[in-house]
């Protein structure tokens, strides 16, 4: 009688450290966790900006004391705000007012002897190409004096925008400017008086140049 042959089993090796296979799995799952884990840290990442510790008003001496530190996320906008990394410099004084709890922003602040203070003024229409926080305006006014409309004058020159909101209103849509400008306080009255003005203009002027003044023009 013939012997009935045994069916031959086939044994499969384990993927060893050696296995190309095993290699690639291992590069895809550190891969994945390195994914998450810089995902998660991403929505995590805070800044440390000062906070006013009390309602700060212009003209102001900035002191440690006036400060709190409040880890915050601002992502791209984390440069407007005043770092937490250090003391604000002796010197360091309010140019603009603070509310208490309220972020500091840059704008806010200037250094030993910059007096400046902000005023408002509205502009009918949006702002002109060029225009925006941090830059420089020139004033212009247009007056009607016994029906004639006068030419355009330049009111004052090379004042920091700090501050600038647009808005829509109306059914027509009409645009609505509002700028806040550094004044030197002796041109104050003169901003003031320019608002006055049948129309207030503003183009992009260029920042005061070193030992020149800032205000009414000449």
């Amino acid at each position: 009688m013939e012997t009935a042959k045994q069916p031959t089993r086939r044994r499969f090796s384990r993927a060893g450290i050696k296995d190309p296979r095993f290699v690639l799995g291992v590069v895809l799952v550190l891969a994945s966790v390195l994914g998450v884990v810089a995902l998660v840290q991403s929505f995590d990442k805070t800044q440390a900006v000062y906070a006013a510790a009390r309602d700060l008003g212009a003209g102001e001496e900035l002191t440690p004391e006036d400060l709190v530190v409040m880890n915050v996320r601002l992502g791209d906008s984390a440069g407007a705000y005043l770092g937490a990394s250090a003391a604000p410099p002796a010197g360091t004084r309010v140019i603009a007012a603070v509310r208490q709890g309220e972020l500091v922003p840059l704008r806010a602040v200037g250094s030993a002897g910059d007096d400046r203070r902000p005023v408002r003024l509205d502009l009918d229409g949006g702002a002109p190409a060029g225009v925006g926080v941090g830059s420089s305006v020139d004033v212009y006014v247009t007056e009607v004096k016994d029906g004639a409309t006068s030419a355009p004058r330049v009111a004052l020159r090379s004042l920091e925008v700090t501050a600038l909101s647009t808005s829509e209103a109306g059914l027509a849509g009409s645009t609505h400017t509002v700028l806040e400008l550094l004044v030197p306080p002796g041109d104050v009255a003169a901003l003031v008086a320019a608002r006055g003005a049948e129309r207030v203009d503003v183009v992009a002027g260029a920042p005061p140049r070193p030992g020149e003044a800032s205000g009414a023009a000449p």
